[in-house]
């Protein structure tokens, strides 16, 4: 009597067994030869990725402004600063060194093309700073990917994940004084651009 127990619930487990190997699979019917059979096509999207953006900053900068002429200065993707003081307008950096903006993705698929499009710049501005005070143009964004991407271009920056499906890059900006007869205040600036990062 026992045995036949034994014996009852194996073979109940191995039905449950191969059951659950046949999750997803249509069981075959009987098909009329010369009618139409439907047949499904599904497709699993998955667009997400792990992404960090660290900002951009020149770190402490010296800015004269002028009524008529500007200054431009350009952090470029290494960190290096390139000071503007040929003018009436200046801009000048404290150590010729600031921080680039940098992008970091992890979890994308492997050893494929990341496509990255900048747009929308928007002027760094003083926010705590007295009314009238001139904003700091925010000119240009330019990437150091293979194919470099900027906003001016524009142009989309282009480079391939590694073996495990992670690219990082710099991005660095160029800004430049405003013409104004107003002057420019000591206080923190800030300002922005869009990233879009596609396969």
């Amino acid at each position: 009597m026992k045995l036949n127990k034994l014996a009852k619930l194996a073979t109940v487990s191995a039905l449950a067994l191969g059951a659950a190997y046949q999750v997803g699979v249509t069981p075959a019917l009987a098909y009329e030869m010369g009618t139409t059979q439907v047949v499904v096509v599904n497709a699993t999207v998955d667009n997400t990725i792990t992404l960090t953006a660290n900002p951009a900053a020149t770190g402490a900068i010296g800015v004269t402004g002028d009524a008529v002429d500007t200054a431009t200065m350009v952090l470029a993707p290494n960190d290096a600063i390139t000071e503007d003081i040929a003018g009436a307008a200046h801009l000048v950096s404290d150590t010729g060194l600031g921080t680039a903006a940098k992008i970091t993705v992890t979890a994308a698929f492997p050893t494929q093309n990341l496509y990255v499009s900048y747009s929308n710049p928007v002027n760094l501005n003083c926010g705590l700073c007295a009314p009238g005070t001139p904003d700091l143009a925010l000119v240009d964004v330019l990437d150091d990917m293979t194919i470099p991407g900027n906003i001016s271009g524009p142009a989309q920056g282009i480079e391939a994940t590694d073996n495990v499906g992670a690219l990082a890059w710099n991005i660095g900006v160029t800004i430049s004084t405003i013409a104004s007869p107003n002057l420019y205040l000591t206080g923190a600036y800030a300002g922005s651009f869009d990233m879009i990062v596609t396969y």
